[in-house]
């Protein structure tokens, strides 16, 4: 459209003011029916949820951390251990990862691993350092155990943290035992003499 002056001017279009009008009216109608329908509750509830989730996330990866450092040392622990006879000394990460475990239950793939793996430990120390036939084949079985723990782990924390898995997955990886136990674990046999 141009003025008497030759200048162009913005039409106004009284279709699509209405059609504005109309959705900032329905934005308006639904926020209010919200504050309504959640009030004063709603913040308390949001904060809750979000308390939580916070929680919930500590606890899975509390778990996780003690089951990895777990994992980390019980192979040179069985190595070292093999075949001991009567008083095979303990394995002492700084945690022994929960088998009764609330969130554990959550985590079911994980939690039968950890299960397993406990469950040879328990074994290799009750039989005298002798888990199973030879000491390649409890190592096979836990390096086999290990595997599925890493793979249920990952699928696990995917889960949990979709948007920083990886992030979370590189630092249980790099979880060990104290270089304290690994040394005294190393040196058992040394001692005993």
């Amino acid at each position: 459209m141009v003025d008497i002056v030759g200048e162009k001017t913005m039409s106004l279009n009284p279709v699509k003011i209405s059609i504005t009008s109309l959705v900032v009216s329905i934005l308006t109608l639904l926020v209010s029916l919200t504050g309504l329908m959640f009030g004063p509750a709603l913040i308390p509830r949001v904060q809750a949820y979000s308390q939580a989730r916070a929680a919930h996330e500590r606890q899975v990866l509390e778990y996780l951390r003690q089951a990895a450092v777990f994992l980390d040392g019980l192979p040179l622990f069985i190595a070292e251990t093999w075949a001991w006879g009567p008083g095979v000394p303990n394995y002492s990460p700084p945690t022994f990862p929960d088998p009764n475990a609330a969130i554990a239950k959550e985590m079911p793939a994980v939690k039968a691993a950890v299960d397993e793996a406990l469950q040879l430990y328990y074994t290799h120390s009750q039989k005298q350092g002798v888990s199973y036939y030879s000491k390649e084949e409890a190592l096979s079985r836990l390096s086999d155990n290990r595997h599925r723990f890493w793979q249920a782990t990952e699928e696990c924390v995917k889960a949990e943290w979709p948007w920083h898995w990886k992030s979370k997955m590189e630092e249980l990886r790099k979880l060990t035992i104290p270089d304290t136990e690994r040394d005294r674990i190393r040196n058992l046999k040394r001692t005993r003499q």
